[in-house]
């Protein structure tokens, strides 16, 4: 197609990417003006309505936002033309996949160019769009600024039609969040949903790795957590804003920048307002939902000694305070850091007794969703093994066996199978347990064990 000319007016220097199936973009320049300028031409490759209608719709969200200098800069369009088409700046610098060299050990440039990618998604967000299709491409490289792109595959919440079909699934593997894979997932997406998919692609950017088996090799834990809570298969469990995310993303590059001081006595400070009972406390309940986050923001910059030494100071009523005003997912922030701790094994032995306790509270909590149940209760598992401690086990055979709901005997079934404890099989009797499908699995668990004694 090089040298053509489309619409009697664009030249078609070359192609220079395609879209998937869904369009071409092309670089082009204006043969009808004396312009030696260089231009982005994307031209629609579908021939049904449905494609027609989608492309259509990103010609019109675009002109919505074309003096906006965060998103790409649309200059025309021919939606009547036999291949629809729009024109747009021409970004030689490319996207963000060219960049990664320098950012890799840069945390004052990684910072900046996370908060202008949130910035020029806040942008979308502020007018109703997700773009569904967040990932490094997507964002182009405009001299020293970033601006998003490609928004073949958003969708406007104000729109009074559906035009993805609902058996539809369209996406990129690896950045896809789980909801996308559901019936009609695709065509009601949410905040989180583009949270999930930007926080994948910044592990892309930190790491070069495949963001479908995301590893926290050679992330900082600050900046972990913040990735780790942005996908979350819940996404109730997600940050639900992009500010909210920000807020995070900046004080894990605190901790990592040492723009604050995190010492233990601070965690420890926090760590003793948080154990006493919020009735008794003199903050009021907003004052001590912040200092929760504060102290999951001091606890992202210790070391792994220093967690350590803050988890064995973790009482019951730490863990009881978070069944008043709950936030989603705080859960498994502080499992992910308590899950350390328990592995370590260096801790005294009756001490296993005060983790399955504490796990019980997250356990029984009516916040606490499949997922983190399925956490605590195969921390608590494994230190009572570890520990050979009677008690500790006992507690947590107590609750395993009033569990009725499906999910969870799934769960917990996976997880028996996964630690194979004798000790847990020796203390309890198959038809001690409500659900038939633990009652199976510890059935096939004892006869295994029987055969191997054998």
């Amino acid at each position: 197609m090089n040298n053509s000319v489309i619409d009697n007016r664009y030249e078609v220097i070359e192609e220079i990417s395609t879209d998937g199936g869904m369009g071409s973009i092309f670089l082009v320049r204006d043969i009808t003006h004396n312009d030696s300028g260089r231009y982005a031409m994307k031209v629609c490759l579908m021939d049904d309505d449905d494609g027609r209608s989608r492309f259509r719709r990103e010609v019109r969200v675009m002109e919505e936002f074309r003096d906006n200098p965060k998103v790409a800069t649309i200059l025309t369009s021919n939606l009547n033309h036999d291949r629809p088409y729009f024109v747009m700046k021409y970004y030689p610098l490319g996207d963000l996949t060219t960049v990664i060299d320098e950012i890799m050990d840069d945390l004052v440039s990684q910072e900046l160019l996370f908060l202008e990618m949130i910035a020029c998604l806040n942008e979308l967000h502020s007018k109703g769009h997700f773009h569904r299709d967040i990932k490094p491409q997507n964002f182009l490289r405009d001299e020293d600024k970033v601006v998003i792109a490609d928004l073949g595959l958003i969708r406007d919440i104000h729109s009074h039609t559906s035009i993805t079909r609902v058996s539809e699934r369209i996406g990129t593997e690896g950045y896809m969040p789980p909801e996308f894979r559901q019936h009609g997932g695709f065509i009601n997406p949410t905040a989180a949903s583009d949270i999930f998919m930007f926080g994948r692609t910044i592990y892309y950017l930190l790491s070069r790795r495949d963001p479908l088996y995301p590893t926290r090799e050679n992330i900082p834990d600050p900046i972990w957590r913040v990735l780790e809570k942005s996908w979350r298969v819940q996404k109730e469990e997600r940050f639900q804003t992009l500010d909210e995310m920000k807020v995070s993303l900046v004080g894990a590059y605190d901790v990592l920048l040492h723009r604050i001081n995190v010492p233990v006595e601070k965690a420890l400070e926090y760590l003793k307002s948080l154990q006493i009972p919020i009735f008794q406390s003199e903050a009021g309940l907003s004052s001590i939902k912040q200092m929760r986050r504060e102290f999951m923001r001091v606890m992202g910059g210790l070391d792994e000694n220093e967690k350590k030494e803050i988890c064995m100071k973790m009482e019951r009523k730490f863990f009881e305070n978070f069944n008043q005003e709950y936030e989603s997912g705080e859960f498994s922030e502080i499992l992910e850091i308590y899950s350390n701790m328990v592995k370590s094994k260096g801790y005294d032995y009756s001490f296993a007794e005060d983790i399955a306790k504490n796990m019980r509270v997250i356990f029984e909590s009516n916040y606490s969703s499949n997922s983190e149940k399925e956490h605590a209760l195969k921390l608590a598992i494994r230190a009572a093994h570890e520990c050979n401690r009677y008690s500790a086990m006992d507690t947590c055979i107590a609750l395993v066996r009033g569990i009725s709901d499906t999910d969870l005997a799934l769960r917990v079934a996976e997880i028996l199978s996964e630690e194979m404890s004798v000790f847990f099989l020796s203390r309890s009797a198959p038809n001690d347990f409500s659900s038939q499908i633990i009652r199976s699995k510890l059935y096939t668990l004892k006869e295994a064990q029987k055969n191997l004694n054998n």
